[in-house]
Parts: structure tokens; sequence; C-alpha cells
């Protein structure tokens, strides 16, 4: 009787609600509520590419791995999800933790990582663990942060001044940097430094006293420039992205000034069940010996 009447509560609509939050606002969906989605869809967009190609270089994978690991999250927390400020997909902090078993491994070792961190965040969640992260100070956590802001920081000075080099964690980078440092590319650090100044001005933009504006007034042409505003300091990460793309691909020839990205593959890769042996040289590791070399 208690296992018909645990099953009974496990299918019912209630639960489906709880498990399936889509199914509870689908109902109330609207054309309106439709194009306020694809708006903001488009604007996250805007942001998410260039955001994913930066991460995945960061952590030592192909820029294509950044825009494969960009979409399926919210994909799937279009359905599951109930948080519109919960960030889905890579992150800094992500990166820089994945960034020394991919310099070991390569993209297999990241795939495995991700497809095993899958696996125990499922567990977590059925067995409802969530409460165990009320067990971390605040400390803990601001700590945590602003070493992963430090790390990102220097993790992006090599790209930055335009040096090529093998490196192992903040402090290893911040000792070849000052040892390289005169072999850095002027151009590449000037390009960069633009894009800065220019993503820093556009973040700004609104909040300087435009005579043209008025945030009182809700005219036509008021509104017209709020709307300006909005998509361009939201869009300005792509923005800068194909400016200064375009600028590289106008210089390109024999001698190109700037260190690029390269080639992007095209495509999204079949799902398929991750690799649990990687050959690295002449050895072949199994799942055991990866888990590991990635626990050591």
């Amino acid at each position: 009787m208690d296992n018909k009447k645990k099953l009974s509560n496990l299918l019912s609509i209630d639960m489906v609600k709880k498990r399936l939050p889509i199914t509870r606002w689908i109902q109330g969906y609207n054309v309106h509520t439709f194009v306020s989605d694809m708006v903001a869809g488009f604007t996250v967009g805007l942001m998410l590419i260039p955001q994913a190609l930066a991460y995945a270089m960061m952590a030592g994978l192909p820029p294509n791995y950044g825009l494969y690991a960009g979409w399926p999250g919210c994909f799937v927390y279009c359905l599951l999800g109930t948080s519109k400020e919960l960030n889905i997909g890579p992150t800094v902090i992500l990166n820089l933790m994945v960034a020394p078993y991919t310099a070991r491994g390569g993209p297999a070792y990241a795939i495995l990582l991700c497809f095993t961190s899958g696996i125990i965040q499922l567990i977590s969640a059925l067995f409802n663990l969530g409460f165990l992260i009320n067990f971390i100070s605040q400390p803990v956590i601001n700590g945590f942060t602003t070493a992963a802001v430090v790390q990102g920081t220097l993790a992006q000075l090599k790209p930055l001044l335009g040096l090529k080099l093998k490196t192992s964690g903040s402090s290893d980078i911040l000792v070849k940097v000052l040892t390289n440092i005169m072999d850095f590319r002027w151009q590449d650090l000037i390009l960069g430094l633009i894009c800065i100044a220019t993503l820093t001005f556009i973040k700004i933009l609104p909040r300087f006293p435009w005579p043209c504006t008025n945030k009182q007034s809700n005219s036509k042409g008021q509104n017209a420039i709020k709307t300006l505003f909005f998509y361009l300091g939201n869009g300005r990460n792509a923005l800068v992205v194909i400016l200064s793309s375009l600028f590289a691909a106008a210089l390109d020839g024999d001698q190109q000034p700037f260190t690029l990205t390269g080639y992007v593959e095209a495509g999204i890769p079949m799902a398929a069940v991750p690799p649990f042996s990687v050959t690295i040289g002449n050895e072949t590791l199994g799942f055991t010996d990866i888990m590991a070399d990635i626990g050591s």
C-alpha cells in the first residue's frame, strides 16, 4: 500500500509540475512574452558568443568548445529552471578549475570531467543535498570569488601581450610573463587596450548627461534613445569582437599584425557517450587512471 502511495505521489500532477517548471507557466504563455523572450535571448546570445570564445581559451580548449558549452545549459534550463538570475554555462571559476586538467589530457579530460561532475550533481539533487551549501561561510565564498577574479585577470595577460607561453598556475603565469615581457607584441597590446577602453566607455555611456536624453520623458524619441543605449550596452562585447575582427581581416596579408584565434570548427558535434579512455603519447589511460590523475 505504501509503495502504491509513493508511486502515485511520484506520478502526480503536482510532482510533474515541481520537476518540470515549464508546465506551470506554459499555459499562460503568449505572443508578447515570446517576443520579450526572443529579445532577451538575442541580447544574451550577443554577449555569450565572445564570452564563450574567451572562456574556452582560458580553459586551454579550442574556441569552438566554448560555443558548444554555451547553449545546451540554457536550452535545458528553459525546461527545468526556476531562477532567471542563475548563471547557466561556463564561468571564469569553472574555466580556471578545468585548465590544469586540459593541459594534461586535452579536450577529452574536460569532457569526462564535465560528465562525471554532472553525474555527481544529479545524485546530489536526487538526495536533496543542496542544504550543504549553507555550511560554507560567506568569507570563504568571497575569498574564492576574489581569487577567481585575480586568476582570471592573470590568465588574460598572455593574450593581451601577445605572448605564447606554456604555463601552469597563476604564479607561473606571472613569473613567465615578467620574464618574457620584452617579447610582447605591441600591436596586440594596443588593440587589447582599445577594446577594453571601448567596452568601458559603452558601459558608462548612458550615465552621461546627454542633452538629447531626458529620463523623465516617455516620448517616442526618448524611448528610442533609451532602447539604443540598452542594446548597445548589452551587445557591447559582440560589437567590439565584430569591429576588431573586421579590422584584423582588413589588415590580413603576408604579415598579419595581430595574433589571431585561427580557424574555428563549424557545426555542432553529434551527441555521444564521452570517451572513457585517453591516449597521451604512447600511453593509454583508462577511466580509473584518468579519475586518479584528475583527483591527484
